[in-house]
């Protein structure tokens, strides 16, 4: 989808120019503070994408999670947090299978086969359990 590539490509420039005034301003924080709001609501925007099944095998598929990683360890913990709710949100099994959903379970028409399928299931439960017992959700 459009919309979500164009979301991406600005995800990719907020994390490049957040990355390039850390450096060049590193005992300023005022001079990348904007950079670092920008990204932030960048990856907000990603979060309401997340939890849309249409968009989540295009949003696996463009490399957007390699370049969310790093910035688990961003040392401004709003961006790293909010990295940590998308991944939630991907990795929520009810959208993980509404995804998969669309898949057809025959192995010659797709990489996914029935059993391959099951062990992705499994590893999205597994992943999420883990990721909300360790930082929670804020279900209560």
């Amino acid at each position: 989808p459009t919309s979500l590539k164009a979301f991406i490509q600005n995800l990719t420039k907020s994390i490049a120019k957040n990355e390039l005034l850390r450096i060049d301003f590193k005992q300023e924080p005022d001079k990348f503070m904007e950079s670092e709001v920008a990204l932030y609501e960048d990856i907000v925007v990603l979060q309401d994408l997340a939890t849309n099944a249409e968009y989540y095998r295009s949003f696996v598929e463009s490399g957007a999670v390699d370049q969310l990683l790093p910035l688990l360890g961003h040392t401004n913990t709003d961006v790293a947090l909010a990295v940590i709710r998308l991944f939630v949100e991907l990795l929520d099994p009810a959208l993980f299978t509404a995804s998969m959903n669309g898949v057809n379970m025959n192995a010659s028409d797709n990489d996914l086969d029935k059993d391959s399928y099951d062990d992705h299931v499994y590893a999205v439960l597994g992943i999420s359990a883990l990721i909300k017992a360790f930082v929670g959700t804020g279900d209560g």
